[in-house]
């Protein structure tokens, strides 16, 4: 989650952890390396994060409800699925959505997401 939040401040964004429930360790942590971020986790309720996924760059999150939500709002999403995830059958669908799957998520690099999230952001990107 800290190389993620570094990649996004590396480009002048905003990293924001969203979340349904309140604030954890790892939260705390990645504030203090990055101080550019922004912890929501468990202050804003699911609606209001279909507001923040419509004005967001993108989205990067392990396959749950909150990935979904924001993947589902139009948001850019890089869904990071474990091996309990079939990601054909369980994680978003559309032309705004990747999925990438490994035995657990920590097996997901950072260089892997970056790579989908520029082909889904590319504004040379052609969707069918």
């Amino acid at each position: 989650m800290i190389a993620a939040a570094k990649w996004y401040a590396e480009r002048s964004l905003t990293p924001v952890l969203v979340g349904l429930e309140a604030r954890s360790p790892l939260a705390d942590e990645v504030q203090l390396v990055v101080p550019r971020t922004r912890d929501i986790t468990g202050q804003a309720p699911a609606g209001d994060l279909v507001f923040l996924a419509w004005g967001a760059h993108s989205a990067i999150g392990a396959d749950c409800g909150v990935a979904t939500l924001i993947a589902t709002a139009g948001c850019k999403t890089v869904v990071l699925c474990g091996s309990a995830t079939d990601p054909a059958t369980d994680a978003p669908r559309g032309n705004n959505v990747a999925a990438l799957q490994r035995e657990s998520i920590d097996g997901i690099s950072l260089a892997e997401i970056a790579q989908q999230l520029d082909t889904l952001t590319s504004p040379n990107r052609s969707v069918p």
